[in-house]
């Protein structure tokens, strides 16, 4: 973990569940979503993993993610009342965790259901079992609660927050729940600039690039390169992360500003 002027950044990782996602057929918006919001509240994302909706597969995300020393593993999907909705089940075993019936849960299935007109089936009642002990997420925009579950792994200790799949819903309970938590706890600001230079290869600027991030392990900069009207063009994106929010602006700016005076020097046209 990289010190922030002093504060120690949190490390996260995020695990979709979902056959849709793995074949393609559903396209991961739920990681990138999460990804975004974590990264603007300060927090390192290190990695973002796919499973199937099978036990085996998920609990061994859950225990490789812990295992690598995260702070937060997010997981989505898997949450509901079909036959393949297994997440909160595989969850639970991997923590060595009993899955059990949740009053709390289950009182806010039933509002949901009775406010539907739709009886409580066994397969409904199923979103109300989470696992033993955790602290029961409920769910702003659909029926299916989530869990936040403190563990501790070789003496280090991890949040998992199993939330639902649906987009919605997930990001619902991401701002309800885990934003406020985050807020509280990260004292860092990044800060994001970019301008497109026109005319240049990624490659005339890189060593520049290069130098700047070794010398400054809070700088991070992407170049995203195409073709515009037959012409090389290139998104230079920059962030800068610090428990300032003054010095992440200057930093940021002042990497912002040593990059195009260099893509300029290269012959590239500048655009904001």
């Amino acid at each position: 973990m990289s010190a922030l002027g002093g504060t120690v950044a949190k490390k996260a990782e995020i695990l979709t569940i979902g056959n849709e996602v793995l074949t393609g057929r559903v396209v991961n918006t739920n990681a990138a979503y999460i990804a975004r919001r974590l990264s603007l509240m300060g927090v390192s994302v290190r990695r973002v993993t796919v499973v199937a909706d099978d036990e085996a597969e998920i609990a061994s995300g859950v225990k490789e993610a812990l295992g690598r020393g995260t702070d937060f593993l997010i997981t989505t999907g898997g949450l509901g009342p079909t036959y393949d909705d297994i997440s909160m089940g595989a969850i639970a075993k991997a923590l060595g965790l009993p899955l059990k019936r949740n009053d709390l849960a289950l009182k806010w299935v039933l509002q949901k259901t009775h406010a539907e007109n739709m009886p409580l089936t066994p397969e409904r009642e199923k979103m109300a079992f989470l696992p033993y002990p955790c602290k029961e997420l409920d769910n702003p925009v659909g029926v299916a609660p989530g869990a936040w579950i403190d563990v501790e792994t070789d003496g280090r200790k991890s949040a998992v927050i199993v939330l639902p799949g649906v987009p919605s819903e997930m990001e619902a309970m991401i701002e309800k729940h885990l934003l406020p938590v985050l807020s509280q706890q990260q004292k860092i600001f990044l800060v994001e600039k970019e301008f497109r230079a026109t005319g240049i290869y990624e490659a005339s600027i890189a060593p520049l690039i290069k130098k700047l991030v070794k010398e400054d392990p809070r700088l991070y900069v992407k170049t995203h390169p195409g073709f515009t009207n037959g012409e090389t063009t290139m998104l230079i994106h920059v962030e800068y992360a610090s428990a300032s929010r003054e010095e992440a602006d200057a930093k940021a700016q002042a990497a912002l500003d040593l990059l195009k005076e260099e893509a300029k020097k290269l012959g590239a046209q500048i655009s904001p």
